[in-house]
């Protein structure tokens, strides 16, 4: 991967700040917040590290007992690749390729693209899938959520082919294996959230001692137990990053609204050593401080497109058979376009 200079400059800030991490967390990372502010050129950087700035001045917060957990047990180049791929190839150049993509030609690009690929990664599929994250990428697209629907392990491939992208991993637990493990060991830039269900604890414990970072997800369709704080307590001996939460097709609009604005409570408390979200609404939240028009995209295991309000689209709109520019060209025009 070509590095541009502000990149190279980053990583060897980033990479210093998180050696301090050790022997002073606090202070390291504050540090790390300020130096992130000082590099952002983009709305969204400069939004979300305000917000974090603000929240790190109380000296009780939780998030203080998560940096001290991830850098005694995460690698440290595996949390620089992947939070240097979200923050700046994503959060700062793509966001700004995205706006002047947008502007040009009159469609929307999501932030984020979401996956689930059916059969792992074999034959012309494995070139297509590889193809659409190039062009992903090409639009200014760098973080990609990805779903095995089968062995997780060939998956591996798309992160390899993308190196300033961040790839986020949703597995089962039976899917963390030894095997998956060794497979993920020369992919830094890939995140991987397990189900917290049974055979989460195993399944962390495994992604823990092999130094790399993880989140946990769960799907709701009653918000009962999440709103309560029974859900968010229930995975932090599970010890991840990140707690997703993905709302199932049967859970209404004004029910995730709700778990959306729960978690963001959530995070303004710093109650909890993990950065809570709700997937679809915060993704929509990323979206919308980008560009204009709130965009989603998920791609189902056939290659069909979803966007945000859960419709699927036909033929014109399926990944093996459209390039992603013609698709949102088709499903996703701006609001004043599509009028």
């Amino acid at each position: 991967m070509q590095k541009d200079m502000t990149r190279r400059l980053i990583e060897t800030s980033v990479r210093g700040a998180l050696a301090r991490c050790q022997q002073s967390p606090g202070r390291a990372v504050r540090n790390l917040v300020d130096l992130g502010l000082n590099f952002s050129r983009g709305k969204l950087q400069k939004r979300l590290l305000t917000t974090i700035q603000t929240m790190l001045c109380n000296p009780d917060s939780a998030y203080y007992e998560l940096v001290r957990d991830t850098v005694a047990h995460v690698d440290n180049e595996r949390l620089l690749r992947f939070g240097v791929n979200l923050g700046y190839e994503g959060c700062t150049k793509g966001a700004r390729k995205i706006r002047a993509i947008e502007a040009e030609n009159g469609f929307n690009v999501p932030w984020a693209l979401s996956l689930t690929v059916d059969g792992g990664l074999a034959g012309p599929a494995a070139k297509r899938y590889r193809e659409i994250v190039r062009q992903g990428r090409g639009l200014g697209i760098h973080t990609f959520l990805l779903n095995a629907a089968d062995d997780p392990a060939p998956m591996a491939a798309l992160p390899e082919t993308a190196e300033d992208g961040a790839f986020v991993l949703f597995l089962e637990s039976g899917q963390v294996t030894g095997g998956l493990i060794e497979r993920l060991r020369d992919v830094p830039n890939i995140l991987a959230a397990v189900h917290a269900g049974p055979g989460a604890q195993q399944a962390c414990a495994r992604l823990r001692a092999a130094g790399y970072p993880y989140a946990v997800w769960g799907q709701y369709a009653d918000p009962a137990p999440i709103l309560s704080g029974q859900w968010l307590e229930s995975v932090l001996p599970l010890h991840p990053i990140l707690a997703l939460l993905c709302p199932a097709k049967s859970c209404a609009g004004e029910q995730q609204r709700a778990v959306g604005d729960y978690v963001r409570a959530v995070r303004e408390r710093q109650q909890y050593p993990v950065v809570a979200m709700e997937l679809k609404q915060d993704l929509l939240w990323i979206d919308d401080i980008i560009s204009e028009d709130r965009a989603a995209a998920y791609f189902d295991r056939c290659g069909d497109l979803h966007t945000v309000d859960g419709d699927g689209y036909g033929l014109g709109c399926n990944l093996f058979s459209a390039d992603l520019q013609d698709i949102f060209r088709r499903a996703l025009p701006h609001a004043a376009a599509a009028r």
